[in-house]
């Protein structure tokens, strides 16, 4: 699994591992903790409850990249995490296309 990054000599690199992944994870958890309802109630004070709670939500978001009990079910984990799932949007919603195209080329 790799994660599309932007390259230092410009345009963009595929790169993966932990230290990549994480960022993303802390994105998707701060957006969680900001605008799902669930956090804005009982939720709000920090405490292990929270925290156990965001991790629910974020693992059941998640969609299976392999088959389960294959070895590549072992490297991915639980999955890709599902932003729109996670935040309690409805699964049909339709986002409005981003304003400019997004066209990657990838470098290295």
């Amino acid at each position: 699994m790799s994660v599309l990054s932007c390259a230092p000599q410009g345009g963009y690199v595929a790169l993966d591992g932990t230290g990549t992944a994480s960022a993303h994870i802390t994105g998707l958890a701060a957006l969680v903790l900001a605008h799902h309802e669930d956090f804005h109630g009982q939720l709000l004070p920090r405490g292990p409850g929270r925290v156990q709670h965001l991790f629910e939500i974020i693992a059941a978001s998640c969609r299976p990249l392999a088959a389960p009990g294959t070895l590549d079910a072992a490297r991915t984990g639980r999955g890709l995490p599902d932003a729109l799932i996670a935040l309690g949007l409805a699964p049909g919603m339709q986002l409005a296309p981003a304003p400019s195209p997004f066209a990657p080329s990838t470098t290295g």
